[in-house]
């Protein structure tokens, strides 16, 4: 009977020690995305595991001790990335009619969103905006202003790619992908990110009783620790009571 509330004691001991260091990080996220950013927190070497969600969604989930660490890590790789809207959301149809005017100014956004996340696929890119400006009409419907295109990007300063020599190739794909736009009307700028400063990497963990348990989970380990020996102690206890009362019984019988 000790024995199988020992093993109960240590199984209930783990339980608690692993659901009670983890936070939440993030919730809603794709399974491409979630993987991203558990890999990218490993390789800064921060634990993280993904756990189902709502709807095929997943969540990632953080040491407690390690959360703060953790959002500025992604902070500094640009994750997780912007959610674009995509064009077949924009343009359902919702049985109301819209006016030319509307459903250009519509398609507008929804190009700007496409290429941006297109934009955004490119290594070293943390963030991708683009911003079309509808050429002006006078009231015959003659455009008297072309069209413009701006497109800012924040990249990482430290990745591996050049994206300053990339500028001509970014310009002609905004160019190939919006119609009547000239060349010298598209404006490509580039920004590079602020590198952080990040906190150095806290011990891993620590061992307690032969367990390897997260820093900020020790006190609690001790805790749980002493309550599971003071029921030890209480079992063996009356144990051997029940012990002397059946041996004194016994002896009084015969």
């Amino acid at each position: 009977m000790a024995t199988r509330f020992l093993k109960t004691a240590t199984a209930l001991l783990a339980c608690v020690i692993l659901a009670g260091c983890e936070a939440q990080l993030f919730d809603g996220l794709g399974e491409n995305e979630a993987n991203e950013i558990i890999a990218t927190l490993q390789d800064n070497g921060i634990n993280a595991t993904k756990a189902a969600g709502e709807e095929g969604t997943y969540k990632v989930n953080v040491d407690e001790a390690d959360f703060s660490r953790a959002v500025n890590v992604l902070d500094a790789y640009g994750l997780p990335v912007k959610a674009y809207d995509r064009m077949g959301e924009i343009f359902k149809k919702g049985g109301i009619l819209s006016t030319p005017l509307e459903e250009k100014v519509r398609y507008m956004y929804a190009l700007q969103e496409e290429l941006a996340k297109t934009l955004n696929e490119i290594d070293g890119v943390l963030s991708a905006r683009v911003h079309i400006v509808l050429p002006e009409e006078n009231e015959m419907g003659e455009n008297i202003a072309p069209a413009s295109v701006s497109v800012f990007i924040k990249f990482n300063a430290g990745a591996d790619t050049d994206l300053r020599s990339r500028v001509p190739d970014i310009r002609q794909f905004v160019l190939n992908s919006i119609p009547n736009v000239d060349q010298d009307k598209i404006h490509v700028s580039l920004f590079p990110a602020a590198l952080k400063s990040l906190p150095p990497t806290a011990s891993r963990t620590r061992s307690v009783l032969g367990m390897q348990v997260a820093p900020g989970s020790v006190g609690m380990v001790w805790g749980l620790t002493a309550a599971v020996g003071v029921l030890l102690l209480a079992l063996a206890g009356g144990g051997a009571y029940i012990f002397i009362s059946r041996k004194r019984l016994t002896a009084t019988r015969g």
